[in-house]
């Protein structure tokens, strides 16, 4: 495939790679870009350090500049981890059972570390170990004192 790049009047070429990003061959300096990258750059100038950049509608071929945002790496994985912003800009967390987005706190999660840990709610943990427990109960299992 091939991108041609205006300002420089040529065409480069560019792969997709396994995790299906679209990167250059090389840029304009001879560096191995991802394509998302430069166009970030073009209308924004330099990536600042320790930043990325995240395609809004998860679609890593559609690297047009509305569709990409530059977020901290701990935003970029929330994005990537069933996470939302709801209206007032705060992240909230999708429960994998309940299907419902709760606020990241220790009343609706358990952590582990300062990290959240498993997919689903403190609730729906709850509730599934109670049904887990009398399962067991009912096929003879005995509580050790």
């Amino acid at each position: 495939m091939f991108l041609y790049i205006a300002r420089k009047s040529q065409f480069m070429q560019y792969k997709k790679t396994k995790k299906g990003y679209l990167r250059y061959a090389k840029d304009e300096a001879g560096k191995l870009r991802f394509e998302h990258c430069i166009i970030w750059e073009r209308h924004n100038g330099k990536i600042p350090l320790g930043m990325q950049i995240h395609h809004i509608d998860f679609d890593k071929t559609n690297n047009k500049i509305e569709n990409l945002l530059l977020v901290t790496p701990a935003d970029h994985k929330k994005y990537h981890s069933n996470y939302k912003k709801n209206a007032f800009g705060e992240w909230e967390k999708m429960c994998s059972k309940c299907m419902q987005y709760k606020e990241p706190t220790a009343d609706n999660w358990y952590f582990s570390r300062g990290w959240i840990t498993g997919t689903i709610c403190k609730k729906c943990f709850i509730q599934k170990s109670l049904q887990v427990r009398q399962q067991l109960i009912a096929k003879g299992w005995k509580r050790i004192k």
